[in-house]
């Protein structure tokens, strides 16, 4: 029997609009499994964190992808928005798209990439130089993800 998954593709809104390079994968999956078991208790834990793991995260545009589940994705999905904050600093988390294969979720995810990287480039927050390389290292984090 194949076990069936949702890549949910996220973005976080930091209020401070901080780029914290520091900021991982790590970090980010533990609020969400925090978020997990606080509002859904033992029963979530118990359904979804065996499942659960974040694929990507860019600290530079706040994008990532997790992968859960097919039957616990709404609840998944769930816990995300209830997140509002994230190593003390206050957070938005909104889901941009939902798919069944990597591959979309992984397109989905470079455009979104691509469409922030230029926005902050136009709020000189970084250089033309800096969001190619910026770009082009998304671009191949986001290709590699692996099943």
């Amino acid at each position: 029997m194949r076990i069936k998954n949702r890549y949910l593709l996220f973005e976080i809104d930091f209020k401070d609009q901080l780029i914290v390079e520091n900021m991982h994968g790590g970090i980010i999956a533990q609020a969400f499994k925090d978020s997990v078991e606080q509002n859904f208790g033992d029963y979530g834990a118990g359904s979804v964190l065996s499942s659960l793991s974040v694929k990507y995260f860019s600290p530079f545009t706040s994008v990532g992808i997790v992968r859960t589940g097919r039957d616990d994705f709404r609840m998944v999905w769930a816990a995300l928005t209830f997140i509002n904050q994230i190593r003390g600093r206050d957070c938005i988390i909104r889901v941009v798209h939902v798919g069944g294969t990597i591959s979309k979720v992984q397109r989905a995810a470079i455009d979104l990439d691509r469409q922030l990287l230029g926005s902050l480039r136009r709020s000189k927050v970084i250089d033309y130089k800096t969001e190619e390389s910026l770009q082009s290292r998304s671009q191949a984090e986001i290709g590699s993800i692996q099943l």
